[in-house]
């Protein structure tokens, strides 16, 4: 079969196409030294290369990545050590500087270099790498750290996220660092330096109701909040073991980056919290008390120079305190001296006041006062001194580090009301009865009101004048018209009832004498018992004091017989000694003339009679008695003068009875038993320092011209100018009377007074001391009307919680029970009742607690819980404040004592945000410095320490990464290369069989080319 030249045409053309593309083929091999070209080469094989070169591109960026990174952490770690540098040079000065031996221009002169510090630092922690910082999280373009030189500390300006590479797919490494956790620390070192609290607690009760307590944490690295929990344990602890048992709440807000303190409302009272973090280094006394005689809300004790106080007592504290007891002499005698040099340990003082010199300095370094004087010997004070220890408080670590802060509940600013208005019902009446030197009035009835109606008063004054007037009406009708004085005390709430004078010797208040008087009683604050006033009386008949001695026992005398024989001057001596009986006095005389008598069977009556005249008779076997006194007194030695007879008249012809021509001397007073100790009571409650007078010395024949005297001497010192009366009587009595409406009442101190060793108690025959008190109410008289007619029951109050920001909320206002309340602790309940009950309603279902302390006279108003942030009472800008202060007057403010400002109830405060970094170590060491402070600067060390502990931790974690990077960057490199080899195992062509292939293709195309050549003739039958 002939095959047309046409067909074989085309095959030849087809096939040398085909020889002409593997040639081409061959030659790109050749030419790219690649076996792959196109996909059509190895399509699985091309896949595998575009992976491997993926990965190989991931690779070199890793490597890239790596390589800035170790750049990074490089410069990390030489500033980083370069800072711990400058860390131990700090240490180095500070070791330095705290040396006793520094002076204040030393310590000053370093802060200069501390500074330089500080911009040191600063500085390296604006590191920069290829103008990034490395130092501001990923805010690198930024410097992270200024200084801010008005405030004294150094800003950080990056943020929180570390600057990082990625060293692999799913792997970043933070090669950059947040200057917040490097330049400052999450804890805190506690140590021996900074690990105390000391805090004091007052009930407002004086000073030995003052507590002051020290806590001490445990040492170790804390957290913000295992420090709140540590210092709210430490202070609840020590509160409920040793305190009044208050329960604090210690919180820290991260956000504002400081601590608060306060109670949480379970204490039922008021109690003032002084966290003493300035003064709780200095000394202080501690563990006030007294006697059990000795009301611990009297004592009042100040310390007048807090460095004397150098050495402490002994511990455990309570086992030898100072002991100061009353020797009843004007003295204390001081006992458990811990090394003071006091001398003597007998103390000076009076009975209501003691000062203690405790280094000689002339002045006293201790003042101790007694609202009420001591009365027995044996009565003691004493406390403890705790010696300064130095400033370790945990203060300057939570943010108190300048002032003491006072954490108190809203409590009244002056004494609450005690009445706001006193019903007198109609047929009221006072029965009283007087008494005076000429007897009894009989039972007096003054009528306080007869107008048929209950009588309101608002002024207790103006009531107190209606009950005067109304017995000096009675009095003067039926009595025996005497002027009264009818008081009220507004600070004790009680009425008070006495002779304006002294015209009475009793004053007998019936309140038992009738239903009526009884209900009158009752509302003016008395008993149902009657009260009796009386004046001072001498309890035993006043004695004599006639003394006998060498100068005064002599009488000269001469006796005749019945004969008529003279016996010749005779001598008796009458005994020696001090006579205080008339009778033994005149038994003495006697038998003195019997002993020296020479005439046997002789008799003396000596006597003393109704016209003070002494008199001698002689008797028995005697004719004649003369009494020689002229001899005796030449002799000096007579007892004539003693006995009122004229030293130069001898007496005789006769055996009497002879009676002496003056009055015989009855009472001698002298330094040694002249004196009155007395003091005088106000009619607003205060008691006058005590006065001493003293009776003229010399001898007194006439005991009412003592009386005189003593009435003189009382009249000109007192210091109320009360004009008392003092009488003696038949009875041998003296009565000291004073009565007046400036006073209260007075005190006779014959016991106690600071001259008993030289009082005239004996002499006017009075024994232990006088108390006169006039009639005073017998408890206070609480009568507060409370309703919206008097436009006093309502309380506005504002309720901020927890995390409101201090954002405003609704006022609220309380409605207090309309009634009349006749005891403030019914009222406190009511107050409480309508705060809770409004806030359940209106607000935020707060519990409240609302307390009265009788002692302060105080209302406490307070939370019962944590959770406000703030408690306002609107007092001044509540919708019923004063009118005076723009509201409508409604509210209970004044009742309850409050002055016109608002009381905010907020916790105390860090004063500073909560930083512990290197920059707040050095810029509180400059201040140190500055202040000479010996125990920051040693505080400082411990802090210096723990930076240069975290610093060099942090370091190591550089190191750490630095290392990481290294080997990742060889894994990488590695890595690399191997898939580098797989790609070209994969892609690239054997050059030997690419040359062999492409020469046998080029023979295999010349031998196609020429053998189609050879046999591909074309005729013109190919065409047709």
């Amino acid at each position: 079969m002939r095959v047309p030249n046409l067909s074989m045409y085309g095959n030849a053309t087809y096939r040398l196409g085909g020889l002409t593309g593997n040639l081409q083929d061959a030659n790109e091999v050749m030419a790219t030294q690649k076996r792959i070209n196109s996909i059509s080469d190895d399509p699985v094989g091309l896949s595998q290369v575009l992976d491997l070169k993926s990965s190989i591109g991931n690779l070199e960026q890793i490597g890239k990545n790596v390589n800035m990174g170790i750049s990074w952490l490089s410069s990390a770690e030489n500033s980083l050590d370069s800072v711990n540098d400058l860390i131990l040079d700090a240490k180095t000065q500070v070791s330095r500087l705290i040396n006793a031996s520094m002076s204040d221009d030393e310590r000053r002169n370093a802060i200069g270099s501390i500074n330089s510090m500080v911009d040191q630092i600063i500085t390296l922690g604006n590191t920069q790498i290829n103008g990034n910082y490395i130092f501001g999280g990923t805010e690198t373009d930024t410097p992270p750290l200024e200084l801010d030189k008005d405030a004294s500390r150094v800003l950080y300006k990056g943020n929180n996220t570390p600057f990082g590479i990625k060293t692999d797919k799913n792997v970043t490494v933070p090669v950059g660092r947040d200057g917040k956790s490097t330049f400052w620390e999450d804890k805190v070192e506690i140590n021996s330096t900074n690990n105390t609290l000391i805090f004091k607690e007052d009930n407002g009760h004086g000073s030995a109701s003052q507590i002051i307590l020290k806590a001490t944490l445990d040492d170790g690295s804390y957290t913000t909040a295992q420090l709140e929990t540590a210092v709210k344990n430490a202070l609840n602890d020590l509160s409920s073991s040793d305190g009044y048992g208050v329960t604090y709440d210690v919180a820290y807000d991260g956000e504002q980056k400081t601590f608060s303190i306060r109670e949480d409302g379970s204490y039922d009272g008021f109690v003032r919290t002084e966290f003493m973090w300035e003064s709780g280094a200095d000394a202080y006394l501690s563990k006030i008390s007294g006697s059990s005689s000795i009301d611990p809300d009297d004592i009042n004790v100040t310390v007048e120079n807090p460095d004397a106080l150098a050495i402490s007592t002994p511990e455990p504290h309570g086992t030898q305190p100072i002991r100061l007891t009353w020797q009843g002499d004007n003295t204390w005698e001081l006992e458990n001296n811990p090394g003071y040099t006091i001398i003597p340990l007998t103390l000076s003082g009076k009975d209501d006041s003691i000062g203690i010199d405790l280094n000689e300095s002339g002045f006293a370094d201790i003042i101790i006062t007694l609202d009420t004087p001591v009365t027995a010997k044996g009565q003691y004070i004493e406390f403890e001194i705790v010696s300064a220890q130095g400033d370790h408080s945990i203060g300057h670590e939570i943010g108190f580090n300048t002032d003491n802060s006072i954490y108190a509940p809203p409590t009244s600013d002056t004494n609450a009301v005690f009445v706001t208005d006193l019903t007198i019902p109609d047929g009221a009446v006072i029965k009283f009865e007087e008494f005076d030197s000429a007897g009894q009035s009989g039972v007096l009835t003054a009528d306080i009101n007869t107008t048929g109606l209950g009588v309101n008063y608002t002024d207790m004054d103006s009531l107190a004048a209606v009950i005067e007037s109304a017995m000096e009406k009675e009095s003067k009708d039926n009595g025996k018209g005497i002027n009264y004085a009818v008081s009220y005390d507004a600070l004790e709430s009680k009425f008070n009832i006495r002779e304006d004078g002294t015209s009475l010797n009793e004053l007998q208040l019936l309140w038992s004498n009738t239903p009526e008087a009884s209900e009158t009683g009752d509302i003016l604050g008395y008993y149902p018992f009657d009260d009796i006033i009386t004046y001072p009386t001498s309890d035993h008949t006043a004695q004599l004091n006639i003394t006998i001695d060498s100068t005064n026992n002599k009488i000269a005398f001469e006796e005749t017989d019945g004969g008529g024989g003279k016996s010749g001057t005779l001598w008796a001596t009458v005994a020696d000694g001090t006579y205080t009986s008339m009778a033994d006095f005149e038994a003495a005389v006697e038998k003195a003339l019997e002993d020296a008598s020479v005439v046997p069977l002789s008799d003396y009556t000596v006597s003393y009679n109704a016209a003070d005249k002494f008199s001698i008779q002689g008797g028995g076997a005697l004719a004649g008695l003369d009494l020689l006194w002229s001899k005796a007194d030449s002799a000096q030695n007579s007892i004539g003068k003693t006995l009122g007879f004229n030293p130069s008249n001898d007496t005789g012809l006769g055996i009497g009875p002879y009676e002496g021509e003056n009055d015989m001397v009855l009472m001698t007073f002298d330094a040694t038993n002249n004196v009155i100790d007395f003091e005088e009571i106000s009619i607003d409650g205060k008691v006058s320092d005590q006065i001493s007078i003293s009776i003229p010395e010399g001898e007194y024949t006439g005991l009412d011209d003592v009386a005189a005297k003593i009435q003189t001497a009382l009249r000109d010192e007192s210091p109320n100018n009360v004009k008392y009366v003092v009488t003696y009587d038949s009875a041998g009595e003296f009565m000291i009377k004073g009565s007046d409406a400036d006073i209260k009442g007075f005190s006779l101190l014959w016991q106690t007074g600071d001259n008993r060793d030289a009082s005239a108690a004996d002499m006017l025959g009075f024994y232990g001391d006088d108390k006169i008190g006039f009639s005073e109410s017998d408890e206070q008289i609480v009568n507060i009307t409370i309703d919206s007619t008097n436009n006093n029951n309502k309380i506005n109050f504002r309720e901020i919680l927890k995390g409101n920001d201090g954002k405003a909320v609704d006022e609220l206002t309380a409605m207090i029970k309309e009634k009349v309340y006749t005891s403030h602790s019914e009222l406190a309940l009511e107050v409480e009742k309508a705060l809770e009950e409004e806030s359940y309603k209106n607000g935020n279902h707060i519990d409240y607690s609302v307390s009265w302390d009788s002692y302060t006279k105080n209302f406490t108003i307070k939370e019962n819980g944590t959770e406000l942030e703030s408690f306002d009472l609107l007092w001044q800008t509540g919708e019923n404040a004063p009118v005076s202060a723009g509201g409508s007057g409604g509210s209970i403010g004044e009742i309850l004592g409050f002055d016109i400002e608002d009381d905010i109830a907020a916790p105390v405060e860090s004063e500073r945000e909560v930083e512990w970094g290197i920059f707040n170590t050095l810029v509180d060491l400059n201040q140190y410095l500055a202040d000479n402070d010996p125990y920051g600067i040693e505080r400082t060390l411990g802090r210096l320490e723990a930076h240069f502990e975290s610093m060099t931790s942090k370091i190591v974690d550089v190191g750490n990464k630095y290392n990481r990077l290294e080997i990742r960057n060889k894994i990488t490199t590695e890595n690399n290369l191997s898939l580098k080899e797989r790609k070209s195992t994969i892609e690239d062509a054997d050059i030997v069989e690419a040359v062999m292939n492409l020469q046998a293709i080029e023979a295999a195309y010349q031998a196609s080319l020429s053998s189609t050549a050879k046999i591909m003739n074309l005729s013109l039958v190919d065409y047709l």
